[in-house]
């Protein structure tokens, strides 16, 4: 059994914001993968909404885990480096 492990935040945010002299209050929800504190959250919005304040309501860390079996990883997988092995033959060559 193949399997990984994958870290998301369920984000509440609210967005302030400056909209022809007005201040806008939005309420966003977002999935974010990757992510596994409330900090890397806000520095991750912050970057995709440049120029407003970003400020977490809520944030809910979650793991999911995937898996397949070693015959489906074999069929559907791709070599990404084929490296020499410890003894100096070339791992295709086996």
């Amino acid at each position: 059994m193949v399997t990984r492990t994958t870290m998301y935040a369920d984000v509440t945010a609210e967005l302030i914001y400056k909209d022809g002299g007005d201040i806008v209050k939005d309420v966003i929800e977002e999935t974010i993968p990757k992510c596994d504190s409330k900090e890397k959250a806000e520095m991750i919005l912050e970057k995709e909404y440049k120029g407003k304040i970003v400020s977490i309501l809520t944030c809910e860390i979650r793991e999911e885990k995937r898996g397949m079996s070693d015959d489906d990883f074999f069929r559907y997988s791709h070599v990404i480096n084929a490296k020499e092995s410890k003894y100096g033959v070339n791992i295709k060559q086996l």
